[in-house]
């Protein structure tokens, strides 16, 4: 029996945004990541799905240290992030990497592919040292994501958006981390690109054995990519599952409402399953320890005004918030 290997722990994480009392108005509390705890495993890829603003990217950032969190844990290969100095912190930067949603911007449009690849490795210059030469990582990290040595003279406006987001993904590999957080990095591409840069980030994890954190909500992509999915809403989980488990069959009406929600030629929608509605519901606020679907849950039950946060294992690697356990619902 294989013991596999945790890159990454998040143990009860906690973002708060407060706005203070200023003229005449009451200061606000915004609850946007609620006490999320996950695990990811060396060579793992697990999705963060939801919908915009659930706190998908806050997680990836407040992972990365890139935010602050108000409370929690966040344990890379072991080693407590939160509350570290910026100085403790930088050693530890190379270990864990993002890649964004749109390169263009996260480029400096004044530098050459060179420039951008060379800089981390300047930087971190152990990488140097223990590693090699930097034109030479640069030219063997280009090669690994599919693009010639002679780009390194241009600029990021001489290239498509499928070839910007593969220098985007050299740049997090010539860190060589342990873990990468690849934050909508498909979203903004058409659909062959987005399939191209799919099966090359599964390329790359079986190749290196990257552990990837991938945030979207295309669940399509997730289907494709993914071995275990977490389904957040509203700040907070409320399913984690294997992929294929997830897709066939839910346990949190959530789930089958976003799955429901996915368009498909020549069938129908389940009846019974409506896609959610949002506008319905009403916004986590603190103390509240009721179900944050409740609202819009055709299912709903006394009971889900009082629990329906915390996770329960309903079978093996499979974690729902929903109290209803009796549920049926519809997959893919």
């Amino acid at each position: 029996m294989t013991v596999q290997e945790t890159i990454l722990s998040v143990r009860n994480l906690n973002k708060v945004y407060e706005t203070p009392a200023a003229w005449g108005r009451a200061g606000t509390r915004t609850h946007v990541v609620h006490d999320v705890s996950f695990d990811i495993q060396r060579g793992e890829i697990l999705g963060l799905m939801g919908e915009s603003g659930s706190g998908k990217t806050t997680i990836g950032r407040l992972i990365l240290q890139l935010l602050h969190a108000t409370s929690g844990q966040v344990a890379l290969e072991g080693c407590d992030l939160c509350g570290m100095t910026t100085q403790a912190l930088r050693p530890l930067r190379a270990r864990m990497q993002m890649i964004f949603q749109d390169p263009l911007f996260a480029f400096n449009p004044r530098h050459t592919v060179h420039q951008i690849l060379g800089t981390p490795l300047r930087l971190h210059p152990e990488l140097v040292e223990r590693h090699g030469p930097v034109d030479e990582q640069i030219r063997h990290v280009l090669s690994q994501v599919g693009l010639p040595a002679d780009v390194v003279h241009r600029y990021p406006k001489a290239f498509s958006g499928g070839q910007r987001q593969r220098i985007g993904i050299a740049r997090a590999l010539i860190m060589r981390p342990s873990l990468i957080v690849a934050d909508e990095a498909t979203s903004a591409l058409d659909v062959c690109v987005q399939a191209q840069i799919l099966n090359l980030l599964l390329d790359l994890r079986d190749e290196l054995d990257l552990t990837i954190l991938f945030i979207a909500h295309d669940l399509t992509a997730m289907g494709l990519v993914c071995d275990r999915v977490a389904v957040m809403l509203r700040g907070r989980i409320v399913e984690i599952a294997p992929t294929s488990e997830l897709f066939s069959r839910p346990r949190h009406p959530y789930t089958a409402s976003l799955l429901q929600a996915i368009p498909r030629i020549g069938t129908k929608a389940m009846p019974g399953v409506a896609p959610c509605m949002p506008g319905k519901g009403t916004q986590v606020q603190d103390g509240d320890g009721g179900c944050p679907f409740r609202m819009s849950c055709r299912w709903a039950v006394a009971q889900c005004a009082h629990n329906g946060t915390a996770l329960r294992l309903l079978e093996k690697d499979h974690w729902s918030a929903c109290v209803r356990e009796d549920l049926d619902l519809p997959g893919l």
